[in-house]
């Protein structure tokens, strides 16, 4: 038996433990591969939530409602404005934490009805990350049961791939508000930019893209590093596209993609 064979038992009997389980389910990599073992450890007593909010990429939202109906897993779906908090618009450091603890109130009354139990995808990776969104998962009981099994990010890439999973190698995909560097106020046209800006990149080829607001006006692309000197021999045209957009001042991050890089503006550890 091979070591993430050991995790994937652990995993399915804490699982098991809980009875019936609510999914906090964006549709990303962690995720869908929580929501995939626990409909196979629990059968019926799985209900996967997802939130409809202006900060969630559409294709992700989409693909998470079509991957719930796939599992015939019965999906809840919250709606809700993260720009009605100010606490969140601002744009402090601990952005995550408000945004977090809003979906979270909002599924506790499901769990109460329910009698279950609140699990995300949060994995061992993550807890060495800058996220204050946790501060909200322990105030309110959410459990992280591939954290708690010993699952890294590649242990979940891995075991995705092997159980024929498409978002085995699906690139990460943070909400848009981690588009903006901490202090920039967060609104829906800037969200809806950002959205529009980084599908006319991806429509070169390019599959890791961030397109960060760093000031006023001000803008920073990130692309994979391996694709870094391409989007330089093509950066006349990537400007123009999104001059049209409504982006003018641009520059191009040589260090290429890296998760977290925005923590870089508060001092936090990498």
């Amino acid at each position: 038996m091979t070591a993430l064979d050991k995790k994937m038992l652990k995993l399915k009997s804490q699982l098991k433990t809980f009875g019936h389980v609510l999914v906090a389910f964006s549709g990303g990599v962690d995720s869908t591969f929580l929501l995939k073992v626990t409909r196979d450890a629990l059968d019926n007593s799985v209900v996967a939530v997802t939130e409809d909010s202006e900060v969630i990429p559409g294709d992700d939202f989409r693909a998470a409602i079509d991957f719930a109906s796939e599992l015939l897993v019965p999906h809840i779906v919250v709606n809700s404005s993260a720009l009605t908090d100010p606490a969140f618009r601002s744009n402090p450091a601990d952005r995550c934490y408000h945004c977090k603890r809003s979906l979270y109130k909002k599924m506790l009354p499901l769990a109460v009805e329910k009698m279950a139990v609140i699990v995300d995808g949060t994995n061992i990776d993550d807890l060495k990350d800058y996220r204050p969104g946790l501060k909200a998962a322990e105030e309110f009981d959410v459990r992280h049961p591939l954290a708690d099994s010993g699952f890294t990010k590649k242990d979940i890439r891995t075991a995705s791939r092997d159980m024929g999973l498409a978002t085995w190698d699906k690139e990460a995909t943070p909400c848009l508000a981690t588009r903006f560097a901490y202090g920039i106020e967060i609104t829906g046209p800037d969200l809806k930019m950002i959205e529009k800006a980084e599908s006319f990149i991806k429509g070169f080829g390019f599959k890791y893209v961030r397109l960060r607001l760093i000031g006023d006006d001000e803008a920073k692309i990130e692309v994979s590093p391996d694709q870094v000197p391409y989007l330089l021999e093509i950066a006349d045209q990537i400007f123009k596209g999104l001059s049209d957009i409504g982006l003018d001042s641009i520059s191009i991050d040589r260090k290429g993609y890296r998760q977290g890089s925005m923590n870089s503006y508060i001092g936090a550890d990498m």
